[in-house]
């Protein structure tokens, strides 16, 4: 189904878990983030695993800054970020954010 417009429950889920997915929704990132904070009852968490910019076809770059703003602008309070040197992921990474795991609440 699509991700963006199925009736998944809107507020009632304590955790969202992406896994290589948020780069490849058909969807802004700010667009995602705000479907995520929809799907999360109060108190609930996102975790991210996985590139947030991979595929070429995906809406142009951000900067990491602009990424987490957009994640605070989206209601979602970022707990903790890692990134994951690009060697470990991919030997020829695509783009800086290439291996951001996030989570957020």
């Amino acid at each position: 189904g699509d991700f963006a417009t199925h009736p998944l429950g809107n507020g009632s889920w304590d955790a969202v878990v992406t896994a290589f997915f948020a780069d490849a929704v058909d969807l802004p990132w700010d667009g995602l983030v705000a479907r995520i904070a929809a799907l999360l009852r109060p108190e609930g968490v996102w975790v991210n695993a996985g590139p947030l910019q991979y595929h070429s076809a995906a809406a142009p770059p951000l900067a990491l800054d602009e990424a987490l703003r957009l994640v605070g602008a989206g209601g979602l309070a970022v707990v903790r970020h890692l990134a994951m040197p690009p060697e470990e992921y991919d030997p020829a990474p695509r783009h800086p954010l290439h291996g951001l795991r996030t989570a957020v609440q």
